[in-house]
């Protein structure tokens, strides 16, 4: 047994499921589609689905007016048999992008406040003022969990920014400050000591997960070209500060 389950920037919830073999069965759940207006766009859907994926597919789409509910929801299951289900997600969230009006979907927290979705970033985004300067927060699903955990472990690493700081900068300093004399030093620059390195380093943005993670991000100046540094603590609070990008 597979499911795959995508919820992309319009607000619409994509899942693809299926028992193994051939068998599968996309389902779309989505906002701002009305069925008569919107008629001719799904068969074209249907139709473009049909010609992307080829003979092997096999495709019949059921569709009821019973199916909108008081919410203007609209459930449109689609079956099909297909050995490509490896690209069919990308391909229909593409397709929702050029056939449905977008939807803004938000959510209110307590503490971070406002909470708008971001399908291109699969997480729920807020700002919030750290150091003087606004930092943009997302707070990552990649399913239909609860995500108020997720929101909780941003509130408290928010909340106790002044106690988590030092602890994110000696990570900083340990994990990437040797490296950088060492190793991503030019020829002719001299060494930093270790203030001079955490000077060059501005905090960028804030992410948590699912699964328990939290990153915290910081613009390097250029230190490490290109990269970006990403300070990640676990869900045990162990702190390790990485390369990215």
């Amino acid at each position: 047994m597979f499911e795959i389950t995508s919820i992309d920037e319009l607000g619409c919830k994509i899942s693809l499921w299926g028992s193994g073999g051939r068998d599968a069965r996309l389902s779309f759940t989505c906002a701002s589609l009305d069925v008569t207006a919107d008629r001719d766009a799904i068969s074209a859907f249907c139709d473009t689905l049909r010609f992307r994926l080829g003979a092997d597919l096999e495709l019949s789409i059921e569709r009821d007016r019973d199916k909108v509910d008081v919410s203007g929801m609209v459930r449109l299951p689609i079956v099909f048999r297909s050995r490509r289900k490896d690209h069919i997600l990308a391909f229909v969230r593409d397709t929702y992008r050029e056939t449905l009006q977008p939807l803004i979907r938000t959510r209110t927290s307590s503490y971070l406040g406002r909470l708008i979705w971001d399908g291109a970033q699969s997480g729920w985004t807020t700002s919030v003022t750290i150091h003087g300067e606004q930092v943009p927060v997302t707070i990552e699903t990649w399913s239909d969990k609860d995500i108020t955990p997720i929101v909780d472990g941003a509130e408290e690493l928010i909340k106790n920014w002044d106690s988590w700081y030092p602890r994110i900068t000696d990570a900083m300093t340990q994990d990437l400050h040797g490296i950088y004399n060492d190793n991503w030093r030019t020829d002719g620059r001299p060494k930093l000591d270790s203030v001079q390195f955490l000077e060059r380093l501005a905090i960028s943005s804030i992410s948590c997960d699912e699964s328990g993670w939290r990153s915290v991000y910081f613009t390097q100046d250029e230190l490490f070209t290109d990269h970006i540094i990403d300070v990640r603590i676990s869900p045990d609070n162990e702190l390790q500060a990485v390369l990215a990008g």
